[in-house]
């Protein structure tokens, strides 16, 4: 029977990992993402769930990455693997990715197109129309994480936010007669007079990921990935 090597990452571990990380020189970080498979999930009553994933060695690769199902909580990580599987390091980090997702009303339409010329159309018959150049498109306010483990529970951290607005409605407009500010989900319709517009907007999104190398190629091994996360139902 083949002899798997376990390592695991703990909370005291992780939080120097990701330190040593951003003070490093800086490196080009590996743009290959392992198939990864999700082998089973045990829920628990207090919110947490335990996940376990199968992720394939990309072929060819000493360098690549393992994006989590959840976000790993406590700073759990552990890994197992093969021993004909030489492991060079292993780093976890929070990183940033664009998504690129379809606009599907006006106002995604507008954040699809900043920088570029349109003429705007509101209900009422009397408002004027705008042209002009899209200078800025407001980002939507981040929605406060649930915190079941923070003092006060959950009722604590909506009373707090109660009442916010995290929706984008701003968008600013520069016109011959200066900038102007208009609320995207009032508009009727918009032109595009100096060509085609983009139909996807880029969104933001934070996520924990695995960085590995290996020591030399080990195509057609895997290695698993465990890890405790909350806030699962």
């Amino acid at each position: 029977m083949e002899t798997i090597k376990k390592i695991a990452i703990v909370a005291v571990v992780v939080p120097v990992m990701l330190a040593v990380d951003s003070l490093s020189c800086p490196a080009q970080a590996s743009e290959t993402q392992a198939q990864q498979k999700l082998q089973q999930v045990a829920l628990f009553k207090n919110g947490l769930a335990f996940f376990v994933s199968e992720a394939a060695v990309p072929e060819n690769k000493t360098e690549f990455y393992v994006v989590p199902s959840a976000a790993a909580s406590h700073g759990t990580f552990w890994v197992a693997y093969p021993e004909k599987l030489k492991l060079n390091s292993l780093v976890v980090k929070q990183t940033e990715i664009e998504e690129f997702i379809d606009a599907i009303n006006v106002a995604e339409l507008l954040r699809a197109n900043v920088g570029k010329t349109v003429k705007l159309y509101f209900p009422d018959p009397d408002e004027p129309t705008i042209e002009g150049k899209i200078l800025y498109f407001a980002q939507d306010r981040q929605t406060p994480k649930p915190e079941p483990y923070a003092p006060g529970g959950l009722g604590t951290v909506a009373g707090n936010y109660r009442g916010y607005d995290y929706g984008s409605r701003l968008a600013i407009i520069d016109t011959p007669n200066g900038q102007v500010g208009v609320n995207p989900d009032i508009i009727r319709r918009v032109d595009f007079p100096n060509g085609t517009p983009a139909r996807a907007f880029a969104k933001k999104k934070d996520l924990m990921r695995l960085d590995i190398k290996l020591v030399e190629p080990a195509d057609d091994q895997k290695l698993f990935v465990s890890y405790l996360a909350k806030g699962i139902t």
